[in-house]
């Protein structure tokens, strides 16, 4: 199907509004097979610490990830059934450039391209992500090539003594949950994210081959994408299929414009979780240098600093020259700088004094930035460039701007900034944040949308009581979001949510023994009338096809996926968790705009509300779930109906037209079980 945007909405070749209600895919994608299936018993190089070290791995290949291209029409087949209809597809740099600088893995593009196409023939359409999470796999995420942190002369063998960045294993639970998200305000994410979005600016000195290495990183980034996006713009019967590029995955703003090294901020964007050095203290912590550092835990009511912790670290996280002359010699580097702490070369601190505690808030030029300059000036202009990249490959692709999280999108109306509207989708990610962080589902929650956007001047006057309150709350924060995009962004540019989830390990995983769902049919249903009521498009975290109650997503003690095999009753279709709100009813193209629509599971009952200028056929899916052929009961105010292949064909007049279709009411104690 091939889309088009027009008046802020997405229309098919009928001029039909369509909804994007999609996934992603897939949650084993973040590492490579091999990387994946070991654990850390097994992991030759592994220590004591959980670190993730796989022997030779710059030949350690991505193909196979997320899954064997032979399971691939099982798990499509499964998703088309549940009423998917985009899929966000997940890869990362390092799957393209693992090996070195310029080395591309063109099996693993081959392999990809080969799950597009079946992708395709199982009538889906896909947007790619370039996935990252705090940095790389090897600062405990996923991303960037193991090589990128090398050119830094960050050694990865000292990440968690100096606590530089935290780094588990697949299968260790973390002590704390989400503790992975804090690495964006470690040292490694602090080096790398500002050099690369800023390294012109805050490390001038820095150069390799001639290159400053901010741009040297740059380039290759956008040089490995790329180099992918032409091999699949080859493939002429993915034209209708692929329908565009998102930007870098949740880009972290290093310490772009940060206000003073010594002290960590108040700004409720910045969430702080375990110990939780100052910049300085992890610039210290990075020569080897012993802190007494504060320690943070997550509440009800936020983040509480719960007391102090004194790390001790052995070594520095820096190479030495020699290990660095190593290193320059196998990708051969030429680089201007010596090795050790870049901030110390370019004289932020000398020895245990801070000599620029405000070092990060100017250019290079002198000039002071602003708070939100990583926003507005800097991922502008990496979004900009990464934009023409894409349209010089192919003008009619769509590009997905993924903006930092918990921040505004860039005003680029209030700006002037030119872009093209008509290939522009926001997509911003949203999660409740309290039900992600405590894993329960309470009848009391916050508007964390009016938080971060400071909407309070005290935060108890953010809790929302009471399961009304808070889905109307979530609707609330969503509408907001998505107002905010067309206010600063573009009026014409579709807002899709390209993350939204929650977890299923809630309550200590108590489901997994009694099967029943209870509170994650809850949690997922209002998320989802949160997006019914703001009229959004959206696609899910996450499909995992490895996922597992004892291990989940096999990624930082996650466990978001909408599927688990441990989950299945009997058969391919099985496995959906919280079913219930997952496998729902949903309008896929309406002739008209939609004015409308909502499904109640208490009830089975779908309704749609609709203004169309001419007569014509709109489509409901229809999950088999709640809508078998004998108990499906439809009302209209005008045309004629039919149902095939659990999708609803209605031929309806002109003017303001309803629909409600009345299927069979799940008791949410029962498995859920596709049929």
């Amino acid at each position: 199907m091939r889309l088009r945007i027009e008046n802020g909405l997405f229309k098919d070749q009928a001029g039909r509004e369509v909804i994007l209600r999609g996934i992603n895919l897939a949650g084993d994608a973040k590492n490579p097979p091999l990387g994946r299936s070991k654990s850390p018993s097994e992991r030759s190089d592994s220590d004591s610490s959980g670190l993730i070290v796989i022997d030779n791995v710059d030949e350690n290949s991505y193909v196979g990830s997320p899954f064997p291209l032979a399971e691939a029409d099982i798990h499509l087949e499964r998703l088309k059934k549940a009423g998917f209809n985009t899929i966000r597809y997940i890869f990362t740099w390092d799957a393209l450039e693992h090996s070195g600088p310029g080395i591309y893995d063109d099996k693993y593009i081959a392999f990809t391209i080969e799950i597009l196409k079946k992708i395709r023939n199982h009538g889906l359409m896909v947007f790619l992500d370039p996935h990252q999470d705090v940095w790389s796999r090897f600062s405990g995420g996923s991303g960037a090539p193991l090589w990128t942190l090398e050119l830094l002369g960050l050694n990865k063998a000292a990440f968690m003594e100096t606590q530089a960045a935290i780094v588990l294993d697949g299968e260790t639970p973390p002590p704390i949950k989400m503790l992975w998200a804090s690495n964006y305000h470690r040292l490694v994410c602090q080096v790398m994210f500002t050099v690369f979005f800023a390294g012109e600016h805050f490390a001038p000195k820095c150069k390799v081959n001639d290159l400053n290495v901010g741009l040297y990183l740059r380039q290759h980034y956008f040089d490995a994408i790329m180099h992918f996006a032409r091999k699949v713009a080859e493939v002429p019967e993915l034209e209708d299929t692929v329908l565009g590029w998102e930007s870098m995955n949740e880009p972290g703003h290093g310490l772009i414009a940060y206000p003073d090294i010594t002290k960590l901020p108040d700004d409720p964007e910045h969430v702080k979780l375990g110990s939780s050095p100052t910049p300085f203290q992890a610039m210290l912590l990075g020569l080897g240098i012993p802190q007494t550092v504060d320690v943070w835990t997550f509440t009800s009511m936020g983040g509480k600093k719960s007391g102090t912790q004194t790390i001790c670290p052995s070594k520095p996280v820096w190479f030495t020259e020699l290990e660095l002359a190593e290193i320059d010699l196998k990708y051969k580097w030429n680089r201007s700088w010596p090795g050790g702490c870049i901030w110390g070369y370019h004289g932020v601190y000398e020895g245990k004094t801070v000599v620029r505690p405000d070092y990060f808030t100017f250019s290079i030029t002198g000039k002071p930035l602003k708070p939100h300059a990583f926003v507005e000036e800097f991922f502008v202009e990496h979004w900009l460039d990464y934009e023409k990249r894409i349209h010089d490959i192919k003008p009619d692709w769509f590009v997905f701007m993924q903006t930092p999280v918990n921040n505004k999108p860039p005003d680029l109306r209030g700006r002037g900034i030119k872009f093209n509207e008509a290939t522009t989708v926001y997509t911003p990610h949203y999660y409740d944040g309290l039900t992600l962080m405590l894993k329960r589902w309470k009848q009391i929650n916050v508007d964390a949308v009016g938080v971060v956007r400071n909407h309070y001047w005290s935060p108890v006057l953010a809790v929302r009581i009471g399961e009304k309150a808070i889905r109307n709350c979530m609707t609330d924060q969503l509408r907001y979001i998505k107002t905010e995009g067309k206010l600063l962004i573009g009026e014409n540019t579709p807002c899709l949510f390209s993350e939204i989830g929650i977890p299923y390990d809630l309550d200590s995983k108590r489901a997994y023994q009694t099967g029943q769902y209870n509170s994650q049919i809850r949690a997922m249903d209002a998320n989802h009338n949160a997006l019914d009521q703001s009229h959004l498009h959206h696609t899910l975290w996450v499909y995992t096809a490895n996922n597992s109650h004892k291990h989940g997503d096999h990624w930082n003690g996650e466990d978001l996926s909408i599927w688990s095999k441990d989950d299945q009753v009997k058969g391919i279709n099985d496995g959906f968790r919280a079913g219930e709100a997952v496998i729902r009813p949903y309008p896929v193209a309406v002739n008209g705009k939609i004015k409308s629509y909502g499904f109640d599971i208490s009830k089975a009952l779908f309704s749609l509300t609709l203004h169309a200028t001419d007569p014509g056929i709109s489509e409901v899916y229809l999950p088999e779930f709640y809508f078998t052929e004998e108990r499906t009961g439809v009302s209209t105010s005008s045309g004629t109906w039919k149902i095939k292949s659990n999708t609803l064909y209605w031929s309806h007049s002109s003017g303001t037209q309803t629909l409600r279709v009345r299927g069979i009411p799940k008791h949410t104690e029962q498995p859920c079980v596709i049929m």
